[in-house]
């Protein structure tokens, strides 16, 4: 039987970087094994944009969509408009029928052993009939997430699971590998952190970076505190320096652009993916939101930059954020919430008189190592 050799599996629903991820590790496995057959399955709509035309097949599951209530994400109807349980059931069902039909030889699960909703406890049962060998692989600093943490996740991921891969970097965040090392029973593979943009680059899939002078920032996520942010935005672009802001789109609205933002005339908008790492590349400044992908994009362009927090409860970005910036001169932390525009301008002033392109204080060719782990994984097989 013709199988599939590896499947890739990320989650979806708040951000892009479970997503971001597994597209850098899937792209890894394209260059550096073309001759292995690999795919990858995720309800993340922006996969293509994620991918900028690169040779990894993707499976779109349907979406789920997050809203953020104090802190804690909550399901909310998803795009088609399945409620949030009834999606659950839907996926694991698609996902256990994609286990059969393609019979991967490995499975690259990312974040939980379960899956969102434990939409994967079907395939994982699939799998078993088969023989797939399934392997997690978890961000540099998972925060306090009950389903990575819990009982249950730790006892499925002994039963079902024989590889753990560790996005992260030993000498920067050692603790996280041993909590790891300790709940699952299973020392995990350090790799390094996985950049999209660094396999991107490797695939000859961006454009030569061109300095500019501008402020490139991200800020596609959209909850309570945006009109503030925007807002704080509008002012401290007009510090001189233009500003070109990408997300704004589905998630932001445009009538949530403050007035004085849309009248700047060194301000621009784009939407989510047009250019974003193109910019970010040759910027003066960055001002991102401290997710994992966000974080990797701006080790990886080496730009100054400011890093938002969100306040989210799990406590992920602050932990990450506050690891990063002791080490790497030119990142600085401020709460989302809190960002006035007095406070982003300096901010910003403070992170430019650290020009770049500034040294990684980490590893980041995790995608390409984790590659070579799954492929030594199957050669083990054979």
């Amino acid at each position: 039987m013709e199988r599939l050799d590896i499947l890739l599996y990320a989650h979806d629903g708040r951000g892009i970087g479970h997503a971001g991820r597994a597209a850098a590790v899937g792209l890894a496995l394209r260059r550096l094994f073309p001759g292995l057959r690999v795919a990858l399955v995720t309800g993340e709509r922006r996969m293509e944009t994620l991918l900028r035309g690169g040779p990894l097949d993707w499976i779109k599951l349907p979406s789920y969509a997050t809203r953020v209530v104090d802190g804690r994400s909550q399901g909310a109807p998803g795009v088609c408009g399945l409620p949030d349980a009834r999606l659950g059931e839907v996926r694991a069902g698609l996902l256990r029928d994609l286990v059969q039909r393609l019979a991967p030889r490995l499975v690259l699960a990312d974040h939980t052993p379960q899956g969102k909703h434990r939409e994967l406890i079907p395939a994982l049962e699939a799998g078993r009939m088969l023989g797939v060998r399934w392997v997690l692989g978890v961000r540099a600093v998972i925060g306090e997430v009950d389903k990575v943490w819990s009982d249950r996740a730790a006892a499925l991921f002994r039963e079902r699971y024989s590889g753990l891969l560790w996005y992260g970097d030993a000498a920067v965040l050692g603790r996280e590998a041993d909590r790891l090392a300790t709940h699952f029973g299973r020392a995990p593979l350090v790799v390094g952190y996985a950049s999209r943009l660094h396999e991107l680059a490797a695939a000859g899939l961006l454009s030569p970076a061109e300095p500019h002078d501008a402020v490139a920032a991200s800020l596609s996520w959209h909850d309570a505190a945006t009109p503030g942010l925007l807002a704080a935005v509008a002012g401290a672009a007009h510090d001189g320096a233009p500003w070109r802001v990408w997300g704004c789109g589905p998630s932001i609205p445009g009538e949530a652009l403050p007035a004085a933002l849309l009248r700047n005339p060194g301000a621009t908008f784009h939407g989510f993916g047009e250019g974003w790492l193109d910019a970010l590349r040759g910027a003066r400044a960055a001002v991102v939101y401290g997710g994992y992908n966000s974080l990797t994009d701006v080790l990886a362009a080496g730009v100054p930059a400011v890093v938002l927090l969100r306040g989210m409860q799990d406590a992920e970005q602050e932990a990450h954020a506050a690891a990063l910036a002791a080490l790497r001169p030119g990142l600085t932390v401020l709460r989302a919430g809190e960002a006035t525009a007095a406070a982003l301008a300096a901010a910003v002033k403070d992170v430019c008189r650290h020009p770049g392109p500034l040294p990684s204080p980490v590893s980041l060719d995790g995608a390409a190592r984790g590659a070579r782990a799954l492929a030594a994984m199957l050669d083990e097989e054979d």
